[in-house]
């Protein structure tokens, strides 16, 4: 049933509903009629429209981790490159995975289910073990137990408060680079 494309054009439908709407404001019946089916086609495939969403963020949490595996495995790109990379792609997060972006946020609501809870879990211990792993293949001496904690805590915190125009504005690039090499020498290689 993985590979059924009705239910892959229901995962498509279903996440641009989320994504625009939320989860809360998104119905069975609006799903279904952007992809011009009854209501049972859908029932065909999943119970409700909770389960609909914890499998369209699961497939949108699964391409995020590539993603990150991706820029920390990347050959062609250089330590500071990857490491800049990644700040990127946190930046571009609240666009390019909105869904993640809103599970994160609504850490500070109280309306959280526990299924989105324990899939935001899973998500930061999945992008830990990536860093964790990349880290300590650069590292001269024993990591930090809490540097990939660390930096995933920090470069969250910056997505969660938008202050990368801040930190862009008070530091210049050439600070910024000088911070890297810091970072750099004192940690790694």
């Amino acid at each position: 049933m993985k590979n059924n494309p009705k239910k892959s054009l229901i995962i498509k439908a279903a996440q641009k509903r989320f994504a625009r709407h939320g989860l809360q404001k998104t119905t069975i019946e609006e799903i279904a009629r952007d992809l011009r089916i009854g209501k049972a086609s859908i029932y065909n495939y999943f119970i409700s429209k909770e389960e609909i969403f914890q499998e369209v963020l699961g497939l949108e949490i699964d391409r995020y981790i590539a993603e990150v595996s991706e820029i920390f495995n990347n050959s062609a790109a250089n330590l500071k490159e990857k490491l800049l990379n990644y700040i990127s792609l946190k930046e571009a997060i609240k666009e390019k995975y909105i869904l993640i972006y809103n599970l994160a946020v609504g850490v500070f609501r109280e309306f959280q289910t526990d299924p989105e809870v324990e899939m935001l879990k899973s998500l930061l211990k999945n992008e830990e073990d990536v860093l964790n792993k990349f880290l300590k293949s650069y590292a001269k001496r024993d990591l930090l137990p809490d540097l990939p904690s660390f930096l995933i805590n920090f470069t969250w915190g910056l997505v969660l408060t938008n202050q990368f125009d801040i930190i862009r504005e008070r530091y210049s690039p050439s600070k910024n680079s000088e911070i890297l090499e810091i970072f750099l020498k004192d940690f790694l290689l």
